[in-house]
């Protein structure tokens, strides 16, 4: 097999390749291949290779914003919350809700959030956003809970978390009208690591809060996603500055105990991530030692639920981390964020299509 590694963002002239095959008589074959621009180029061959994929990038958020929750509800992408000030000191929160919709590639303001929270626990069910906890600034975590009907344009806020279920930064996932939430920080970068290993269920419809079985070790930023009744936790900070590659899963209709599974090809803290069918797909993430990077990664990995696999996909055109994702359509949707360490917010918005 023959490989063109292609560097440059010219134009190409046609080239010729030349394959010499052998069987039982030996014969060559010339034929010429034309090249357009060298982005088309990496595109065809990143979508040959595992699961390759595409980029677009998208009209930028009006204000930037990081560690805010991301989702959707129709084809209306919602970044709520983060920190959104570079200017002020620590990791100030924000009440920004900023709404991208799919169908015209614009933006828009909704309802701001009730008070100001980074890292919220944000999930849609029955077509309302959920918001369970968060941060407030470096200091401490936040019970506060808030659910957002798009209806009216309005938050109503709902009873705070049960002391000591209060946490920012967990990794989330949703059955039916029951959100899950495992891992989280709870006193961030006030003295030591505040990660946690609390496993919560929060029931929509009766308010209750259900303590579920902990994670094999406390972790906080790590991606949250439920397929075929398995509910996954990928990556993360397992009590320090360094990321890891562990993929867990628990049975949520048994919720006995935690399974370890295929590790992430490349162990990443803080990456964003959507599921589409059976497959996971994740992407940047904050912890690359590699120099130039500025800490943070343009890996792009899918794990198959199905097989237990892992495959790499086409890197990020903005490498980021401190944000979240959101399938619509069958495309990954990734606003905002940040591409170094600290309080660094971005406007940079794309999407991902498999």
């Amino acid at each position: 097999m023959l490989w063109y590694v292609l560097t440059s963002h010219s134009s190409f002239p046609p080239l010729t390749v030349q394959f010499t095959s052998h069987f039982s008589m030996k014969f060559t074959t010339t034929f010429t291949i034309l090249l357009g621009t060298v982005a088309q180029a990496m595109s065809t061959a990143l979508k040959s290779r595992d699961g390759g994929g595409s980029w677009t990038s998208l009209a930028p958020l009006p204000f930037p914003q990081q560690e805010g929750g991301v989702t959707a509800i129709g084809t209306d992408v919602y970044i709520i919350g983060g920190g959104a000030n570079t200017s002020a000191p620590g990791f100030n929160g924000t009440t920004a809700v900023q709404v991208y919709s799919v169908t015209s590639n614009t933006w828009s303001q909704a309802a701001p959030l009730p008070a100001p929270l980074s890292h919220p626990n944000t999930a849609v069910v029955d077509g309302k956003i959920y918001i369970l906890g968060g941060l407030l600034g470096n200091a401490s975590s936040s019970g506060d809970c808030f659910v957002y009907d798009p209806a009216v344009d309005a938050w109503t806020m709902l009873p705070s978390a049960p002391e000591g279920l209060d946490r920012g930064a967990s990794a989330v996932g949703v059955v039916g009208s029951t959100i899950l939430l495992a891992g989280g920080l709870r006193a961030p970068m006030a003295g030591g690591k505040g990660s946690v290993d609390t496993f919560t269920s929060y029931d929509t419809d009766t308010g209750i809060w259900t303590t579920l079985p902990p994670l094999p070790s406390p972790r906080d930023h790590a991606v949250g996603a439920v397929i075929n009744g398995f509910f996954y936790v990928i990556g993360s900070l397992v009590g320090s500055t360094d990321p890891t590659n562990t993929t867990m899963a628990i049975d949520v209709g048994r919720l006995s105990n935690w399974l370890i599974k295929a590790p992430m090809l490349t162990p990443r803290n803080n990456p964003s991530s959507g599921v589409i069918g059976d497959v996971i797909y994740t992407f940047g993430g904050q912890g690359n030692h590699a120099s130039g990077t500025n800490g943070t990664f343009n890996q792009s990995e899918a794990y198959d639920a199905a097989t237990d696999t892992w495959m790499t996909l086409a890197a990020m055109l903005h490498p980021r981390h401190s944000t979240s994702a959101v399938v619509v359509n069958g495309a990954v949707y990734i606003p905002g964020g940040a591409d170094m360490p600290g309080v660094a917010p971005l406007s940079i918005n794309d999407a991902f299509f498999p």
